[in-house]
């Protein structure tokens, strides 16, 4: 019982996060996650629920994607996942830990700086390069994230353009690895009691969400959300360490 109350409040908390942000779900649920379970169940379980909270906001989104800009990216996704799914199968969990905890501290340190877009080309090339390596982050370690999110902030779209078009990104890639982890065997019949089961507590975050965002400071809880991932991604990297028999 303690488990699946730890892991309600985990979902809930980064279901709320995803609806306010548009991203964040599989890295603010990936951080408690691979505590509860090892890396390799964490990831397809979280990848589980981050396809009902996606196609629930897409829905809610539908009408603010951006098609030109998703095709692309969603081309790189379709090449990353698999080369994703091979590395989670087969790369040793301390590893894996070391990887995820150095992306999330490359992604607070990039949002904390405010690139300036100008910077980067955000042409189709980027946007391939930017899909393949969320595709392989977010079938590897469940954290698609960063390098779309970078992507996005070098176009011209507004808040609810941003948010549904990486929500409609993150749902083709859920379902694609959702496909892939079951030829892999990595995605279980006991994984998916736990998403059957626990399915309710992402909708009531994620509907939650969207309705503070309207009100809330974003500012303020992007850089709170961003401090707990940096102290989150330095215990990652200790505990891969350890994990490697380094520390």
């Amino acid at each position: 019982m303690t488990l699946y109350l730890s892991l309600a409040l985990v979902l809930l908390v980064a279901s709320a996060v995803q609806g306010v942000l548009g991203f964040g779900f599989g890295m603010v649920s990936m951080s408690f996650t691979v505590m509860l379970f090892p890396i390799q169940e964490a990831v397809p379980l979280v990848t589980g629920y981050a396809l009902l909270v996606n196609a629930y906001l897409v829905y809610q989104l539908r009408h603010h994607i951006v098609r030109s800009g998703l095709r692309p990216i969603v081309l790189g996704g379709l090449v990353g996942i698999p080369i994703g799914v091979m590395l989670l199968k087969h790369m040793e969990e301390g590893l894996l830990l070391i990887t995820l905890g150095a992306v999330m501290i490359s992604h607070v340190f990039w949002s904390l700086r405010h690139a300036d877009p100008s910077a980067i080309d955000s042409g189709r090339g980027w946007a391939l390069f930017a899909g393949t390596c969320s595709g392989a982050l977010g079938a590897s370690l469940g954290t698609a994230g960063p390098p779309v999110v970078m992507y996005g902030s070098t176009k011209p779209w507004d808040k609810n353009q941003l948010r549904g078009t990486l929500q409609a990104f993150f749902l083709v890639c859920c379902c694609v690895q959702m496909t892939l982890y079951c030829f892999a065997e990595l995605m279980t019949m006991k994984l998916l009691h736990y998403n059957l089961v626990l399915a309710p507590t992402v909708v009531v975050g994620g509907v939650f969400g969207l309705r503070v965002s309207r009100g809330l400071n974003q500012e303020a809880f992007r850089k709170l959300v961003l401090g707990g991932l940096f102290v989150l991604s330095l215990l990652f990297i200790r505990r891969g360490l350890i994990e490697l028999g380094v520390l």
